[in-house]
């Protein structure tokens, strides 16, 4: 840690010692330089595009491989509240068996996926395809930690940094719905650099085949806010809030980016988060299932983080404009809608339980 430290301090006092550092990737060569070049820095602009570039240039070289971008198995998932309301994900993991197509690569491990676990060839396709990420994943944890500790950057440069860090928890998302059938039958599936823990507990008893198809449309009800939840942990710093908010503007990303984003600015909580993230909101379907999501990851934020009063208050006020969204159709309510939502939340202890305002008994 000390090497590491006086390592950065050196070469940031030096205007040649940086530039022959990032010419010859020497930055790269010491756990932690990064960090303290980018919190030493008087302008850490030219460190930051450095690893923005790389890790656009290694995600571009596995889109071009396994084109599974966009992948989305939540697509045209609705929103709905039945007594059956695990069937609809079905339709869902249904669409696992079809997938992205396009290149004899892709359609190689779609096929050792589905075969037996031992084969030679499943073994192959899996461990070439762990090594074509090897590469995104590490220039993604590298570019969150560049710019989680960033002194001073240009405001370009912090934008392209935080939205590749951003499409890399959606490229985790991608993946994970390639690997789902895996995360149904095992606990633990790795991949250098992203790990994917099934914490679903099954009935037990079940056959292999049973606990797979009893499995499966959980694991992949789950990804969505488990991906999210893992950003806003990771990458979800308050002094980061502005460039959220920046990134919103003429955003045209697809549900699971804008899920992430929505994720990280009630996390972060900028000024006028709030009104931002109700504006998302209202541009959102009210039967869509990233609706849901974002009230998953509302509830999240009011039960497990520390939030002062007023803080309290907004997210209180995000989750009564999902609900308003979803029950009535109202893209943007009044203030009096707003108050009577809170107020109904409250009575059925919404704000206390993981539900949709169904109580489930009190809580300490």
């Amino acid at each position: 840690m000390f090497f590491s430290y006086f390592v950065g301090k050196c070469i940031a006092s030096n205007a040649d010692h940086l530039n022959e550092c990032l010419l010859k990737n020497r930055h790269l060569e010491l756990e932690g330089l990064i960090e303290v070049l980018c919190g030493t820095l008087h302008d850490s602009t030219s460190v930051l595009l450095d690893i923005t570039e790389k890790f656009e240039t290694s995600l571009k070289a596995f889109y071009e491989k396994y084109p599974i971008q966009n992948l989305d198995l939540h697509n045209s998932a609705k929103w709905t509240i039945t007594e059956k309301e695990d069937a609809a994900w079905k339709a869902i993991s249904d669409k696992i068996d079809e997938g992205p197509t396009g290149t004899a690569a892709l359609d190689e491990l779609k096929t050792s996926l589905s075969a037996e676990r031992r084969t030679h060839n499943q073994r192959i396709s899996i461990i070439e395809f762990i090594a074509s990420e090897k590469s995104v994943s590490l220039a993604s944890y590298r570019l969150s930690m560049a710019i989680e500790n960033v002194k001073s950057a240009s405001a370009n440069a912090k934008l392209a940094a935080a939205d590749a860090v951003i499409r890399s928890s959606v490229l985790s998302y991608e993946v994970a719905s390639v690997f789902a059938p895996l995360l149904a039958e095992r606990k633990y599936v790795s991949w250098n650099g992203f790990s994917y823990i099934n914490l679903i507990e099954s009935q037990g008893g079940e056959t292999t085949e049973e606990l797979r198809q009893n499995m499966l449309p959980m694991v992949i009800s789950a990804l969505p806010t488990s991906i999210a939840r893992n950003a806003i942990n990771i990458f979800g710093s308050r002094k980061l809030g502005q460039v959220f908010i920046a990134l919103v503007r003429g955003n045209d990303r697809n549900s699971m980016y804008n899920l992430v984003l929505i994720s990280l600015l009630m996390k972060s909580k900028p000024t006028k988060w709030l009104e931002i993230s109700k504006e998302m909101i209202g541009s959102m379907k009210r039967d869509s299932i990233y609706l849901r999501h974002s009230l998953s990851m509302a509830l999240i934020q009011l039960k497990e983080e520390l939030n002062n009063a007023l803080e309290v208050e907004q997210l209180k006020e995000f989750v009564a404009q999902i609900r308003l969204r979803r029950d009535l159709n109202i893209k943007s309510p009044n203030k009096k809608q707003i108050e009577r939502a809170i107020i109904s939340l409250s009575d059925n202890n919404a704000f206390g339980t993981g539900g949709l305002g169904k109580p489930e008994g009190k809580q300490n």
